[in-house]
């Protein structure tokens, strides 16, 4: 977002930065940015949509007007990655992400921002996880119970089953699709669950 409230998308060579210019990473023998300091728009611009952050000063709820106008945002930024992507290999440094209301008959745009992808992702999985219940219909109590017990019954050599007989088993027992979810999300913020000190086996 620039300093007028202007969405702008622009692209640079891999191991670029406006100090130093090209690193030796780079895949590129030479690459000059041009417009920069001109009343021209810069040559690496992709996309400028006007007017953008003047909708997200507006008071929460973001009106359903308002609320397309953003998704069209969102939408154009998706189909332009969509169509690097079948030519070259890219990297998104700060992405546009929308958090949208369950009501799926009358849907409401909760959020609208401009993240980088991984600290939004981990702010997303942290939520989630404090949110245990209300994300995933049970308590994160009963769901490492219901995990514990379907490690049994253990192998003949008494190790664990593998992973996914575990998750096939935990799935069935609490007639959940998102197990897989869940477990990652407990494994990756609060550790490996104690009960699967033993060495898996397929």
């Amino acid at each position: 977002m620039t300093s007028k409230g202007n969405l702008v998308v622009e692209w640079h060579p891999t191991g670029y930065s406006s100090a130093k210019g090209l690193s030796k990473d780079t895949d590129w023998r030479n690459w000059m940015l041009m417009g920069a300091h001109l009343k021209i728009r810069p040559s690496n611009e992709l996309l400028i949509i006007r007017g953008v952050e003047d909708i997200l000063d507006l008071q929460a709820p973001i009106h359903w007007i308002d609320a397309h106008l953003l998704h069209a945002c969102s939408a154009i930024i998706a189909q332009l990655k969509h169509r690097l992507e079948r030519s070259y290999e890219i990297t998104v440094l700060r992405d546009v992400f929308e958090r949208w209301s369950d009501d799926h008959n009358e849907p409401t745009l909760l959020e609208w921002c401009i993240d980088e992808p991984n600290a939004h992702q981990e702010r997303e999985d942290r939520q989630n996880l404090d949110n245990f219940e209300e994300t995933f219909r049970i308590s994160e109590a009963k769901f490492l119970e219901a995990w514990e017990a379907a490690t049994y019954p253990r192998l003949a050599s008494g190790k664990l089953p593998s992973d996914d007989t575990i998750q096939r088993r935990l799935s069935v027992s609490l007639a959940m699709l998102n197990t897989s979810s869940a477990m990652q999300l407990i494994e990756r913020y609060r550790g490996r669950p104690s009960f699967l000190d033993n060495e898996a086996e397929d």
